[in-house]
This record gives C-alpha cells, structure tokens and sequence, in this order.
C-alpha cells in the first residue's frame, strides 16, 4: 500500500499554509525540547545532555543544515543526542516541519539538487510504501485484543500507583488530573520506555489534553524528571 504522492517541488518555496502546518506540528513534537522560540530551551530539555538543538544556531549540526540531511535527521532520529525519528509522521508533514524550523534562521536555500535527492531515497512523489493492509474483521479482532491488554495493564499500574508511598508514585499522583488517562497515554505509545526525552513530550503534550497537570508540570526538575521516568518505566516493565 502506497501512502498519498508529496509535491515535493511545491517546497522550492514553501507557502504560508506549509509553514501554518509546520508550526502546528512543531509546537506539539518539537517545542517541549526545543522550545517555543526553537532556543533549545524547552522544559524536556532541562533532563537531556547534551541539551537540545538550538535552532538559530547553525554550527555543529550532527547530520548538517541542509534540507536533505534535516529530512535525514526526523526520519532517523539521532539515538545517541536523545533525538527521536519521526518516521511516524507522514512524508508531507515532516516537510512542513523542516519549513516552520528553518524560519528561525538563515539556512542554506533549498534547491532543486536537494530535493531530487530526497524524492529519489524516500519515493515521495510516487508514494511511501506502507504495510499492507488486512480484512477489516481481522483488523477489529486484533484491535479488542490489544486493547484489552492495555486496559489489563492500566489497571494493574494505576492499583500499583495508589497503594505506593515511592516518590516516583507520589510525583505522578501530584502531576496527574486523571490518572487512568494519564496512564493511557504511556501504555498506548511505549516510544518513551527506552528515550527519556520521549516520555517528557508525552506527558507535556497531556497537558493539553487535561491529562496532566500544567502548573504541576513546570514545578519538575532535572532529577525530578528521573525519579519519574525510572519509577514508571519500572512500573511499566514489571506489569504484565
């Protein structure tokens, strides 16, 4: 199954509905790290080191400031700086991403060499090949099945939650406006188990959701953050 062709031309010069979408996009993935202003100094980045990318910065890039290696990096991710890939996200969507960032500094222009180059490694004129599909009443089967798994194991960690008097347990107690919701966002995406700076965007972006507590949030440190993270992931990994 091929995902919907991307117009990579269109981005020799992105328009103003490119670069709307790309900030949409980066406040909800980038900004708890990179921060609002793309400064490199968002809350999640207070627990990371080395810190952040700060995006008005153009030296000492890992993969470079070009539009082909900054696809390359959301792509990829770069598991050694704390830096998710972003693969998840639609060919179209990262594009607009890149769009919106490279608005915060003068980086290099973008041509059409660039962008051959990323259509030829990643097929996005013809379509990004995705997995194939299955009969819809298999589909639901396997849906009814995960999902009473997870509702198993949230359960399970929200009892281990209530009857604990461990810091991490009283932490996530205080930041938290609905526990059982709170708790579903990190059972459904497990991204964060093994990347500390994925489950500070998780719980940053449940605020926004009223999962967790906003004010609560910004009161958590560095090693806050960690008795947090490691208290859960154990949790987590221990709950069957």
């Amino acid at each position: 199954v091929l995902s919907p062709p991307v117009n990579v031309a269109a981005y020799m010069n992105p328009t103003k509905e490119m670069l709307d979408k790309g900030k949409s996009l980066y406040d909800m993935n980038c900004a708890s790290c990179h921060g609002a202003e793309g400064k490199g100094d968002g809350v999640a980045g207070v627990s990371l080191n080395p810190k952040p990318r700060n995006f008005h910065d153009l030296n000492g890039w890992t993969n470079g400031t070009s539009l082909t290696m900054m696809y390359k990096t959301l792509h990829e991710g770069i598991t050694n700086r704390g830096m998710a890939s972003y693969a998840n996200l639609p060919p179209e969507d990262r594009l607009n991403m890149i769009m919106y960032i490279r608005t915060f500094a003068q980086y290099p222009p973008i041509t059409q060499i660039q962008l051959d180059s990323i259509d030829s490694q990643y097929s996005l004129t013809k379509g990004v090949k995705q997995p194939n599909q299955i009969p819809v009443k298999m589909a639901k089967d396997k849906i009814l099945q995960e999902y009473s798994a997870i509702e198993a194991r949230l359960v399970k960690m929200n009892e281990a939650i209530s009857a604990s008097n461990d810091s991490g347990a009283v932490m996530f107690k205080n930041i938290s406006k609905d526990r059982f919701r709170s708790l579903n966002l990190l059972v459904s995406d497990t991204s964060w188990i093994n990347n500390k700076a994925r489950f500070v965007n998780i719980i940053e972006n449940g605020a926004v959701n009223h999962s967790f507590k906003t004010k609560a949030l910004y009161t958590l440190n560095e090693n806050k953050i960690n008795v947090l993270y490691n208290y859960l992931r154990n949790l987590y990994l221990n709950t069957r």
